[in-house]
């Protein structure tokens, strides 16, 4: 079962979903925090990132590249067109992947979670092909950008960041709203409980990976990016350092001074513990919580949400309580679940 803080944020939204694509920002404000992405720590790298030149044969007829939508350490992910239908443009996009364990887990991960709402997952038939050197797999389009991309909007907008409230994303303009974003993470925390669901903990909960997805001009959240994906309880599950629970980190320092990091068990609070970081950021733009760049998890081990001037003080909010509920101490109870 999903954990009662989030469902609690329920009683605080009442937006209107209808939006648009996130715009470039003309504004821009000088902020000191991180506005870089982030990868899992573990998550392996490539030496080359697979390219496609053409589509593999039971595509090729039906659909066409139209272009590349990103590429790193995950691979590479194109936007296709579908050509079988001239009256309607419909897309799909097509994650390349290095053929090897990983990219077999991922296809297993989105394959489970079809059906969900608020997951990312495979599509059609074939909804993947392997070839001598990668796995390729068919996905939708999500053509609204991430929340870190609307994140890094709001940093970018005087007003949004330099506000009195702590949340002012209306200063974006309309139809951004406060309740939107709220909604927009709320259905975040639907997808995570459809993965929690199935018997499963996403293990990599970050901004980057709630993208949105808009259809005349109503846009919904989806969680994406299954590869860290692993059964409730599973060792060896990592994450993003700044989104990882403190459970996570459990870090030994040996008489050289190496730090060594053992992954904790994969639960359900971990995820909880990454919501409230991406909750953080939503609720206080231009503040981020004080173990985000620790890179070495010497303040996450030590970080007490109660005690956080940014959540505490006279000018609480539910908002504030509902993050220091997320961000509690595992061994407290407090991230029931």
């Amino acid at each position: 079962m999903m954990s009662m803080y989030l469902w609690a944020a329920a009683w605080l939204l009442h937006p209107t979903l209808a939006i648009r694509a996130v715009d470039d920002v003309d504004d821009e404000v000088s902020v000191s925090v991180d506005l870089e992405r982030h990868v899992a720590w573990n998550r392996p790298g490539m030496v080359k990132e697979p390219t496609m030149d053409q589509l593999p044969g039971p595509w090729k007829d039906r659909l066409s590249k139209v272009r590349v939508l990103g590429s790193g350490s995950f691979g590479t992910v194109y936007q296709l067109r579908a050509t079988c239908d001239a009256t309607n443009e419909e897309f799909v996009s097509l994650k390349l992947m290095a053929k090897d364990r990983d990219a077999y887990k991922e296809v297993k991960n989105m394959r489970r979670m079809q059906g969900a709402h608020y997951v990312i997952s495979t599509v059609g038939k074939p909804d993947y092909v392997e070839t001598p050197d990668t796995m390729d797999i068919l996905m939708p389009y999500l053509n609204g950008g991430d929340m870190h991309d609307l994140w890094k909007k709001c940093m970018k907008t005087k007003g949004c960041v330099s506000c009195e409230k702590g949340m002012c994303w209306d200063q974006l303009g309309p139809p951004y709203s406060n309740a939107y974003i709220l909604a927009l993470f709320y259905q975040a925390t639907l997808g995570v409980q459809e993965i929690h669901s199935k018997g499963f903990v996403h293990m990599d909960i970050k901004s980057e990976n709630i993208m949105l997805n808009c259809i005349d001009q109503k846009c919904f959240a989806h969680v994406i990016d299954l590869g860290l994906m692993g059964p409730r309880g599973a060792c060896n599950l990592g994450g993003t350092p700044g989104y990882m629970a403190p459970e996570i980190w459990k870090v030994i320092v040996s008489k050289s001074g190496k730090l060594w990091k053992e992954i904790g068990q994969g639960q359900p609070q971990n995820d909880v513990y990454s919501l409230g970081v991406v909750l953080y950021e939503l609720a206080h733009p231009g503040k981020q919580p004080p173990f985000y760049s620790d890179r070495a998890a010497h303040r996450i081990s030590t970080y007490d949400p109660s005690t956080d001037p940014v959540l505490s003080g006279p000018e609480q909010s539910e908002l504030d309580r509902l993050i220091i509920s997320t961000l509690g101490s595992k061994s407290s109870g407090q991230r029931r679940v």
